[in-house]
């Protein structure tokens, strides 16, 4: 009808006068809801968080555990059947007897300890560490478990005063999630997260002497630092370091350095046409750039016999010491070109004050270096032939081998003496060289690491039901 409103369509109400006061109230009603709603999700995130992505640091903290069995040689037997529980009484017997054989040799058996957990061996101000997922403080003669924790997914490393407790992540490359100093009781200090976001990445070079050597770098890849890390200091230096861009990973595997007393020595990955450092050396106390190798100083040390025009070489830093330090220069596996051709590892021997070759060498065809110790101006190299064969040589102060041993087996190590006698260990056998004779001992007992320490020897040994010893002999 003409003047009629229209009506409404059905099923849906008329249309009403709003009430300002009532629409007030409802947004503030729907105000708080939202608040609390934000505030619970940001609750449920935090804690979820914290349950489903733990810092890192918590899954290094170091927790007691009950020490192993230990004693001193009248309880070699017992420690023995305890940390081998499943090994029958003959096989028990000859690893007795194989240690007798070395106690005739090393001297008397001080201290044996069970160990199991531990990977190796540091030198710490309480006496010795058998370090790893499991770590055990013993005594000075290896018969007493001062302590022992258990760092969960961490491993630990280093020596001295302070050792250091690391969320190591990936193994190839050294990257590492925490750090957490450990004192001489093996108790956590303060620990730093390195995988906060917007936080370098760190990738752990190696641990002595109380500190720790990391390489500092950005996620994509900038602002390399070669950071030096205290317990007490926290961060002691971190100076910048050339090493070219390139994606974190691939630098934390090219890179490697060694702590000196006096020096910090680290060595890089160089190919073709590059123009970044290959060796650079730093003062230990200040981080203060000593001196720079490049591809072209090396080939010029060399005179152009260790460096290809056409492949990629890794130089490898395995000791610093005093005066010098010990370098390896080897093709790159990962370059096609080292597939085609025979590249012999070189030894380099540099002069630490400027840098200069006091001597190099060349090993055999396939042979790789595993271990280096330091004796005076001698330097002990241990080498792995074919993944079957452990080799021992002594290089004197010229690089000429004076002597040298060797036994089957894929890794060994060796430890120098006060009296200047050489302990040898592989997987396969336990020796000794003594002037130009050489005496070995195997058993069913594989040496893990061996290290010398204040007129003793301390072997870290892996038994056949999957238990560890730490046996301390009085030399």
């Amino acid at each position: 009808m003409s003047g009629s409103p229209p009506s409404a369509p059905t099923g849906v109400p008329a249309p009403r006068d709003e009430d300002p006061t009532a629409a007030a109230t409802a947004d503030k009603r729907v105000l708080v809801i939202a608040v609390v709603v934000m505030l619970l999700l940001v609750s449920f995130g935090v804690v979820s968080g914290a349950l489903f992505n733990p810092s890192a640091c918590a899954t290094i903290d170091p927790d007691p555990v009950a020490a192993g069995v230990a004693g001193g040689s009248d309880d070699l037997d017992r420690v023995l059947a305890a940390t081998f529980p499943d090994t029958d009484q003959e096989t028990l017997g000859a690893m007795a007897g194989a240690l007798d054989s070395l106690s005739e040799r090393l001297g008397p058996v001080t201290g044996v300890a069970e160990v199991t957990g531990a990977t190796g061996l540091g030198v710490t101000e309480r006496g010795i560490a058998a370090i790893g997922p499991v770590t055990s403080s013993l005594d000075p003669g290896g018969s007493e478990v001062l302590a022992r924790v258990d760092v969960g997914d961490g491993q630990v490393v280093g020596s001295g005063d302070t050792l250091w407790s690391v969320a190591a992540v990936n193994e190839l490359t050294g990257q590492v999630d925490a750090v957490t100093p450990l004192d001489p009781e093996l108790e956590a200090r303060t620990c730093v997260n390195t995988s906060l976001i917007n936080s370098p990445l760190a990738f752990a070079l190696d641990a002595r002497d109380d500190q720790l050597l990391l390489l500092r770098i950005n996620e994509d890849g900038g602002e390399p630092e070669l950071e030096l890390r205290d317990a007490v200091q926290g961060r002691v230096w971190g100076p910048m370091l050339d090493i070219g861009i390139a994606q974190p990973g691939l630098q934390g595997a090219r890179l490697t350095g060694r702590l000196g007393p006096g020096s910090v020595v680290t060595g890089m990955r160089t190919s073709p046409g590059d123009e970044m450092p290959v060796v650079t050396a730093v003062e230990r106390d200040t981080g203060a750039t000593a001196w720079l190798l490049g591809r072209d100083d090396l080939d010029a040390l060399l005179g152009g016999a260790s460096l290809d025009d056409e492949m990629s070489q890794t130089a490898t830093v395995w000791a610093v010491g005093e005066d010098r330090a010990i370098v390896s220069l080897a093709a790159d596996p990962d370059d096609p070109a080292a597939a085609e051709v025979t590249f012999p590892t070189r030894l380099l021997a540099l002069d630490l004050d400027g840098g200069e070759l006091i001597w190099d060498a060349a090993l055999g065809d396939g042979d790789a270096v595993g271990h280096v110790e330091l004796d005076g101006d001698a330097t002990w190299i241990t080498t792995v032939a074919d993944g079957d064969e452990v080799g021992f040589e002594r290089f004197d102060a010229n690089g000429e081998v004076t002597l040298g041993t060797g036994t089957g087996g894929v890794e060994g190590r060796t430890a120098v003496l006060d009296d200047g006698r050489v302990v040898t260990a592989s997987d396969e056998s336990i020796g000794l060289i003594e002037q130009r004779e050489s005496f070995a001992v195997g058993s069913d007992l594989q040496a893990r690491d061996v290290v010398a320490h204040d007129d003793a020897v301390t072997l870290l040994l892996d038994g056949p039901d999957g238990g560890t010893i730490a046996v301390t002999f009085g030399t």
